[in-house]
């Protein structure tokens, strides 16, 4: 089977580069597995590979009741970097975001705090990239899983 491609693999947490859910990916492209937690590293990266990321909420907020501004004044600065990357290279970019959605549905519709703020606005940041870049795509994690 040809290779298709080259994809760095990033993420907020531990992706075992070893896990055999990663096999079928394999036989088709050539991965790369950056170092536990560095997503920030790859958007500074010159190359000519496509880029998996991997983005759980939890990861990016260290407590719930921060501030919304602070929230998005911190990251900001990273979903600037991460449009300019995407606008530097027109191989795919991949991101796939999610949070802990091991709640009830109810229990989600009550709780407007400043994480399901936080949540929504960094969607809307990356939907609008989605939006601007044809070969940006994003995997809302929520949708696939939250059901199970």
């Amino acid at each position: 089977m040809q290779r298709k491609g080259t994809f760095t693999v990033c993420a907020s947490s531990n992706l075992l580069e070893t896990n055999k859910c990663w096999d079928s990916t394999k036989e088709s492209s050539e991965l790369m597995f950056e170092s536990y937690g560095d997503c920030a590293s790859v958007l500074f990266q010159d190359d000519d590979k496509g880029l998996v990321m991997v983005l759980f909420l939890e990861d990016l907020v260290s407590y719930a009741d921060m501030d919304i501004d602070t929230l998005k004044e911190q990251h900001s600065s990273f979903l600037e970097q991460l449009r300019r990357r995407v606008a530097s290279n027109s191989k795919p970019f991949i991101v796939c975001w999610g949070r802990d959605s091991n709640q009830n549905v109810i229990g989600l519709v009550k709780s407007e705090n400043n994480l399901t703020k936080f949540y929504q606005w960094f969607s809307d940041q990356l939907k609008y990239l989605r939006d601007d870049f044809e070969h940006f795509f994003l995997i809302l994690l929520d949708d696939i899983f939250f059901p199970f």
